[in-house]
C-alpha cells in the first residue's frame, strides 16, 4: 500500500479499532449486598482515591466502574484501576497501575471481588477495606450493568 492510501485509511482503522474495544467491556456501578451502598472512587487531593460505599447517585460517575476485556476494574470518571492493598484492614485506593481483580461468583449476579488475594469489604463506617471473610455479606458485590447511552 502506498503511503497517501494509509494515512487516508489511518482515521476509519483508529475508529473502528476504538468501537471495537468499547464493544467488549460494559460499565457497572458495584452494589454491596449488606449495605445497599456503591463502590465510589473518592478522587478529591485530600481522599487520594480512597474507595468508600456512598448512596446511590445516578449523576456521580465515579460510582461507575468499566469492566474491561482483560477483567480490569477501571473507574469511569478518573481512569484509574483500583490498587492492591497491603496488610491489615486498610481502605482500597485507586491509582495509575492496571490489576485484575478476581470475581468469584457466590449466587446470581453476586460476586466476591479480591485483588491480590485481598477482598473488598464494605465496612460499617462505609469504607472499602481489605478483608479475609468469604462468608460475610459486605464482601458480596452485585453488578448493576449502567446503559451510558441513557447516561446524563
Amino acid at each position: 500500500m502506498n503511503k497517501k492510501l494509509i494515512l487516508l485509511l489511518l482515521p476509519l482503522l483508529m475508529l473502528a479499532s476504538s468501537a471495537w474495544a468499547q464493544s467488549t467491556g460494559k460499565v457497572y456501578r458495584i452494589k454491596n449486598l449488606k449495605h445497599g451502598k456503591y463502590i465510589t472512587e473518592n478522587w478529591t487531593a485530600e481522599a487520594g482515591g480512597k474507595l468508600t460505599c456512598n448512596s446511590l447517585d445516578e449523576k456521580d460517575y465515579s460510582q461507575l466502574w468499566y469492566l474491561n476485556i482483560a477483567r480490569q476494574l477501571q473507574n469511569v470518571y478518573t481512569q484509574r484501576f483500583i490498587q492492591p492493598q497491603d496488610k491489615g484492614s486498610n481502605p482500597f485506593y485507586t491509582g495509575d497501575a492496571k490489576t485484575s481483580p478476581k470475581f468469584n461468583k457466590i449466587a446470581t449476579d453476586t460476586y466476591t471481588i479480591s485483588v491480590d488475594g485481598n477482598f473488598l469489604h464494605c465496612d460499617g463506617s462505609s469504607v472499602v477495606v481489605k478483608w479475609q471473610d468469604t462468608g460475610n455479606e459486605g464482601n458480596h458485590w452485585i453488578l448493576e450493568q449502567v446503559d451510558m447511552t441513557k447516561a446524563d
